[in-house]
């Protein structure tokens, strides 16, 4: 199968002016507030699942081999796979938060959400750092419209609408992955090999399969123009305190831009992340199968990841880390 080959340009730094500073937030793997984990969804379900050890491999290694948007999984010009040290050595993941409008040729497909989380699997920490949408960037492709200056999340939307820049038989999504991951490497100054895409509907699912979300809202949330998915608006309101929230409602309390600001978007969306996590924790997922089993399921239908986790010692290596 056909892969990107075009090479990681490093173009000439220019500092492009950053509206609103990304916002950072750390967890581990254990004790305390830090034990309650790294705050990636894709993580959370490799890390918990294979806690069970064999038993947990042998169920469902074979289903964790199709996380994707199907069998096939195509790495993105930024990695051809796991290197043989993954699980020795801190990585980044760029989680893209995706609303896929197919249907709509104007709109295509944009990233609303850009997370990037750096694992470290031998300091059992991870931190979650949250771009705004509206942060001015150079594109590290002159054919994207505005390259030299236009806000981060035009970048998948470019790459989306322009696989051929990788070469002939890429994906869409794969392609936006890619310029995306290019363009916050460039912005960030850092390397990200792996991406994991999550569309919206995806991560209704997650919430609802696991029974919905606690989450404590610290002050009550009111947007008179929320965005609705045949582009109009409706009210949103959601009151402060500690609430179960469904998937609809978790992804609009996640989403909604009017009722503060970026840095309370980005506070909120990690929140939402956590909670997912903790709920997965909290229900035991390794004891209960079947729980395991419909996460799997929803993972390989709206998850897209470049982070191939289908061989037998990185599933080893991830059962043995989530048991220390």
């Amino acid at each position: 199968m056909a892969q990107p080959q075009r090479p990681y340009r490093t173009p000439n730094r220019v500092p492009p002016r950053r509206p609103s500073a990304p916002r950072r937030q750390v967890y581990g793997f254990d004790g305390g507030r830090r034990g309650s984990g790294c705050g990636l969804v894709v993580v959370a379900l490799l890390l918990l699942l294979f806690g069970g050890g064999a038993y947990a491999y042998n169920r469902v290694s074979s289903a964790l081999g199709q996380i994707s948007s199907g069998e096939d999984v195509r790495p993105t010009t930024i990695a051809k796979g796991p290197p043989p040290a993954l699980l020795q050595a801190p990585f980044n993941v760029l989680v893209i938060g995706v609303d896929l409008r197919p249907n709509d040729p104007t709109e295509g497909a944009r990233s609303d959400t850009l997370i990037v989380v750096h694992i470290d699997p031998v300091q059992k920490w991870a931190s979650m750092l949250s771009i705004p949408r509206d942060s001015l960037v150079k594109i590290p492709n002159d054919q994207c419209p505005n390259a030299a200056g236009t806000k981060i999340n035009a970048a998948y939307a470019c790459g989306y609408r322009n696989p051929e820049i990788y070469g002939t038989g890429i994906d869409s999504e794969d392609a936006g992955a890619a310029l995306a991951a290019e363009t916050v490497e460039q912005f960030l100054g850092i390397k990200i090999p792996y991406t994991a895409q999550v569309d919206f509907n995806g991560f209704q699912k997650i919430v609802d399969t696991l029974g919905g979300v606690p989450v404590d809202v610290p002050r009550a949330i009111l947007d008179a123009e929320y965005p609705t998915e045949d582009y109009g608006y409706m009210r949103l309101y959601i009151p402060a305190g500690l609430q179960r929230m469904d998937g609809t409602t978790a992804l609009r309390y996640a989403r909604t831009r009017h009722a503060d600001n970026d840095f309370g978007r980005a506070q909120r969306q990690q929140q939402v992340l956590q909670a997912v996590l903790d709920e997965i924790k909290r229900q035991g997922i390794v004891s209960q199968i079947s729980t395991a089993t419909k996460l799997l399921d929803v993972a390989s239908q709206y998850v897209r990841t470049n982070l191939r986790i289908d061989d037998a010692s990185t599933l080893t290596g991830l059962a043995n880390l989530a048991q220390e």
